[in-house]
Order: structure tokens, then sequence, then C-alpha cells
């Protein structure tokens, strides 16, 4: 069994691309840049903050949808895995080429404004949600809650 030295040497970490080397007690090994030890580093806050930003975000959210009610029916908010993800459904029948673009720009702020982790955004048809969103686990943040989609019977 070998045994490992306690150093109490200071390493300065920079926001750089340079690599950082990690070797925890398990002989695993991660390569890390400066800038994601940085984040990493970030984000490890306490659950009531985290909840605090994620209730803010939630609350922009809200606030973007009341001003896009006319292209957006509902949004729902679901952790999944290692982020959070905002399903969106469109007012058209149609997948909304130009409410895309103005999801990712909503995305690009959400990322920079509130420190909740990774935000992805999908938009999705309102009458399919039960194929993409467990109703019971995720929280309606706008609208009415969607109708399921229609079987086909053969």
């Amino acid at each position: 069994m070998s045994t490992q030295s306690t150093n109490s040497q200071k390493i300065d970490v920079s926001e750089s691309d340079s690599n950082v080397v990690l070797r925890p007690a398990d002989n695993d090994l991660f390569i890390r840049t400066g800038k994601q030890v940085i984040d990493a580093c970030k984000l490890d806050i306490s659950i009531e903050l985290w909840l605090h930003e994620l209730e803010g975000m939630a609350s922009h959210v809200l606030d973007w949808a009341q001003n896009h009610k006319d292209r957006i029916t509902s949004i729902y908010l679901a952790a999944r895995a290692t982020k959070i993800v905002l399903f969106v459904c469109p007012a058209s029948d149609s997948f909304d080429f130009d409410l895309a673009d103005d999801l990712t720009s909503l995305n690009t702020h959400l990322l920079k404004t509130f420190n909740v982790g990774m935000v992805e955004i999908l938009q999705i048809p309102s009458d399919e949600i039960d194929r993409f969103v467990d109703e019971g686990r995720a929280k309606l943040i706008y609208g009415r809650q969607a109708k399921p989609h229609q079987s086909v019977e053969a």
C-alpha cells in the first residue's frame, strides 16, 4: 500500500488554458484547465444559495415568458443529471426558428447571470410534452398545463 505525503505547498491556479492535474486518493487522474477549476470552485456554494439562484432564474424566465407570451404557451423546468433543462412550448404548431434565436440569447444570459450550473433550453411541441417531461417532477414556470398527445391506435 502506498502512502501519500501531505505537502503544504501553495499552488496558484489562474484562469488560463494551462492544465491542472488533480490526483485524488483513489488514483483517478483529472486534467482540467485553470478556468475549469475556478468555475468548479465558484459552483461550490451552499444549497441555500443555489436554491436562491434557481428561484431568481425561474423568476427571470417567468418575466421573459410574459414578454414573449404571444409566441409561447408554457415553460417547464426540470433537473436532469448535472444540468437544469427548460422545456419551452411554442404557440405555433411547428418549430419556431425566431423563437429559437431568442431562446439562445436567453440561455446565454442565464448562464452568465445565475450560478446554477449548466442550463439547457429545448423547444418542444406542446402536444407532446409528456414525451419530454415528467410533469410530476418538473415545475411549470409559465403557462398552462399541456394536454398529453393523442395516441394513434392501430
